[in-house]
């Protein structure tokens, strides 16, 4: 089963401090290894995954299956733009 966390709420000075935040978070669920943070900021430096819409912009950051435990997904939706 896939593990499902939603977080509103926060706001960001950029994009970096978005990423380490997802890390931290991914690692206090226990559902990442420790490799997993900084896998995912080297993974978004090379190809980020950021895309515009009309009237939003979505990320779906991610990196390799072997830094993480289980399935999961995190929904974070800042209160700013990043």
């Amino acid at each position: 089963m896939t593990n499902l966390f939603v977080r509103g709420g926060i706001s960001f000075v950029d994009r970096s401090e978005v990423l380490t935040h997802i890390g931290n978070e991914m690692l206090a669920k226990g559902v990442v290894h420790d490799t997993w943070p900084q896998a995912l900021i080297a993974r978004e430096a090379e190809f980020p995954t950021g895309i515009m819409l009309e009237q939003h912009a979505i990320a779906i950051p991610h990196c390799e299956a072997i830094h993480a435990k289980s399935s999961a997904i995190y929904l974070l939706r800042p209160t700013n733009k990043v």
